[in-house]
Formats: structure tokens, C-alpha cells, sequence
């Protein structure tokens, strides 16, 4: 007849209902589908404590992720030409079923939410986040690489990542260890200020 449209019943599966005692292991298994991502914090102007502690809060909200544990603060001297504040920084841990990109692009948010401007290398800056490490993955493109470059390099990213980490295997198959640190220019300052007190369950 005009006017009439025909529809095709079909079956469909509606979502498995749990019971409160099965959302404990649901949950478990959502964990372990997220990758362990380890992120560098680093800030030296418009009161450095603080834009840490915000971005460790804002780690915490991100989509589809978890804050899992977070270092203590390091003092270090700043990198690159010219006088310069020192930095404050830290290293989190994470839990993320984003993919690397778009974990990228969340922390890029988090850094202009912040006030960062994107001028020359090595400027002062309110805010500074880096991945680290993404799982066991080894990538690399034009904008983003894993592990990161300076992982090695850099005592303010190494002795944070050591005191939350220590023996974590690398992609590369060795395990971070303290002797890595030997050699490396650059004063690092442990700081009493606690970022984040709570380490979570994994």
C-alpha cells in the first residue's frame, strides 16, 4: 500500500548482562587489553609544581585510560642556549587503550590547556609531555617516536623512570637499570613535593 514501509524484523543480540559478582573480573579483563605507557612531565615557567600537578590530574581524565602510579618531582637544569629556569620534572605511568597517535594528540590538548606556545627548540615552557614508552613497541614517524629519543640521554627523564620502573624490560630487551644513569650530564635534585601519593592496583 502507498504510504507503508516494509521492515524486516531481525534478531538483534542485545549485550550480555553481568551480575555484580562478574564486574570485578570484566574489569580485570579491560585492564589488561590497556597498554602500560610510561609519560614525561616537565615544566620550568608559570609555577612549575602546579602545571604538574594539573597535568597529572589531567592524565588521570584522559579517554579510555587509567593513572597508574606517578614519580617523584626532580629538579634539573634546562636544557639548550641561554639562561633559563630550572625545570621540575616526573615521570607517570599510565594504563591507555588509546593508540599512539591519539595519545599524542591528548597530550598535545593537555600542554595548550596549560598555556604552551610552540616556538624554538629548547624554550622555556609551561608545560611538556612526552611519551616515553608505549608497551614493547618500537615506532617511528615524523611526528612521533618510540621509545622516545632522549630516553637514554637524559637524567631528568632516566632517574624518574627508574624509581617507578626499575627492571622494566625495554623494547629493545634490556632492563632499565641505575647504571644507566652513570655518565650523564646535568644535575638532578629529588624533590619532597608528592605528585600523585596513590599507586593503583594493576
Amino acid at each position: 500500500m502507498p504510504g507503508t514501509v516494509n521492515r524486516t524484523t531481525r534478531n538483534v543480540p542485545q549485550p550480555a548482562t553481568r551480575s555484580p559478582a562478574q564486574l570485578p573480573r570484566f574489569r580485570a579483563q579491560l585492564r589488561r587489553q590497556r597498554t602500560r605507557c610510561f609519560v614525561a612531565l616537565g615544566s620550568n615557567i608559570n609555577q612549575p609544581l602546579l602545571q604538574l600537578r594539573r597535568a597529572v590530574q589531567a592524565l588521570d581524565t584522559l579517554p579510555q585510560s587509567s593513572l597508574q602510579h606517578c614519580s617523584s618531582v626532580y629538579r634539573s637544569q634546562a636544557m639548550g642556549p641561554g639562561q633559563q629556569p630550572d625545570y621540575l620534572n616526573a615521570v607517570a605511568e599510565i594504563r591507555t587503550a588509546l593508540r599512539p597517535h591519539a595519545l599524542l594528540a591528548a597530550l598535545k590538548r593537555i600542554e595548550r590547556r596549560a598555556g604552551r606556545v610552540y616556538q624554538r627548540r629548547w624554550s622555556a615552557r609551561p608545560l611538556d609531555l612526552d611519551i616515553l614508552l608505549y608497551g614493547h613497541l618500537s615506532y617511528r614517524s615524523r611526528s612521533l617516536t618510540i621509545p622516545h629519543a632522549g630516553l637514554m640521554q637524559r637524567n631528568f627523564v632516566l632517574g624518574p623512570l627508574l624509581e617507578i620502573a626499575a627492571g622494566l624490560a625495554l623494547p629493545n630487551g634490556r632492563a632499565l637499570d641505575t647504571n644507566m644513569l652513570q655518565g650523564l650530564p646535568g644535575r638532578l635534585q629529588k624533590m619532597p613535593q608528592p605528585l600523585w601519593p596513590r599507586r593503583r592496583q594493576r
